[in-house]
């Protein structure tokens, strides 16, 4: 099968990134949604990093939902979570969206 095309993004051509403190932030609140201490989360947050964005998960919430289990937490938070995400990145929340 050969390639026909590819898309690749070439710092923040296609999709913004967060500046590192805005990225810390990011975790850190996650961590808190989560009711975990952000260290803990952070720490396991990045041990997945290379599997995160390689493909090893098929979406953020499966990633989540991983890192929830090896830290013991509740995985109903999860829509918080992602509505935290979805803000960071875009601006809005899929709950207002929902509204």
């Amino acid at each position: 099968m050969s390639i026909r095309a590819f898309a690749f993004d070439l710092y923040g051509t296609l999709i913004e990134d967060l500046g590192r403190d805005s990225y810390d932030a990011l975790l850190r609140q996650m961590a808190a949604v989560l009711l975990q201490p952000a260290d803990g989360f952070s720490a396991a947050w990045r041990q997945v990093g290379n599997r995160r964005t390689t493909g090893g998960f098929a979406t953020l919430e499966e990633c989540l939902t991983h890192i929830c289990n090896v830290l013991g937490t509740q995985v109903a938070a999860l829509s918080d979570v992602m509505d935290l995400v979805d803000y960071n990145f875009s601006g809005t929340s899929a709950k207002k969206k929902r509204l």
